[in-house]
């Protein structure tokens, strides 16, 4: 049998959750951090695009799914974060991986159970996002950056089992 990986990203210029799922199973999480205080922006942009290639060579993912950058930062993190997701795009169009951008708000609601209510301001988010993962995985003590890279890729398996559902899935 062989193996679909996916991989999926919670990405910032310092600090981005990831995840591998290997057949819709969670195979491996963790986070990438570029906090060095004496690099600019674009440095850590840098350094953090170097890692997420390599993650993404590494693994040779068939689906790669990442949140979208939220248009409310300010001009010059969204086009850090914008070139960021860009490069992982560009990865999975070169590599012919199918390529999904979810928004937060899209992807939690894949994610929330039907009758759940989403927290609204964004702190009592992150810690939705840590207790889901708690739920659905088992997982203890990661912070909302491992948790948001679980997430994003399990919305993506969520998505997909609603058109196999529904008689709408196509393969890749």
């Amino acid at each position: 049998m062989s193996i679909c990986n996916m991989m999926s990203f919670d990405t910032s210029s310092t600090s981005s959750g990831w995840a591998l799922f290997q057949n819709a199973e969670l195979s491996r999480y963790d986070i990438i951090r570029h906090k060095e205080k004496e690099l600019d922006l674009f440095q850590k942009m840098d350094l953090m695009i170097s890692d997420l290639l390599s993650l993404l060579e590494n693994y040779k993912p068939l689906i790669v799914v990442i949140e979208r950058p939220p248009y409310k930062n300010d001009p010059k993190t969204l086009t850090a974060l914008s070139e960021i997701v860009g490069s992982v795009r560009t990865w999975s169009i070169l590599n012919k991986a199918d390529y999904v951008e979810y928004t937060p708000s899209q992807w939690r609601k894949l994610v929330k159970d039907e009758d759940e209510k989403l927290p609204s301001n964004r702190d009592e988010l992150k810690l939705w996002d840590i207790a889901k993962v708690r739920e659905l995985y088992g997982i203890e003590g990661i912070g909302d950056d491992r948790a948001d890279g679980i997430l994003i890729g399990y919305a993506r398996i969520i998505e997909f089992n609603e058109w196999l559902k529904e008689g709408t899935a196509i393969a890749i």
